[in-house]
């Protein structure tokens, strides 16, 4: 989250579940310092409780890992493309991406 802290991305991915750290307080941390941080969570634990958690905590969005990769490239793609920079080199950012998912429903 060092990492996070230094560069102030306009994008987070992060599991649930991370060596070392958990994703849960990553969100949290991320969502205190900066807080139009768009922070998707990806996991192989989808079950509605964590879902719940990381909705509460800030998260933009919540995808379950096993079944949802090709939701998260478009997510990602998304988001890369609100910031891209029209003809005469201005930022063209606008809303962050919604995310939720119909097995997170």
């Amino acid at each position: 989250m060092e990492v996070e802290a230094r560069l102030a991305p306009d994008l987070v991915v992060l599991d649930i579940r991370m060596p070392g750290g958990d994703g849960g307080a990553g969100l949290r941390a991320v969502k205190i310092r900066s807080p139009g941080t768009t922070v998707l969570m990806l996991t192989n634990y989808a079950t509605p409780v964590h879902r719940e958690r990381c909705v509460a905590a800030g998260a933009d969005g919540f995808l379950d890992k096993s079944a949802e990769l090709d939701r998260l490239v478009e997510l990602v793609a998304r988001r890369v493309h609100q910031h891209s920079i029209d003809s005469a080199g201005r930022p063209t950012a606008t809303a962050p991406p919604a995310a939720s998912t119909s097995r997170s429903r």
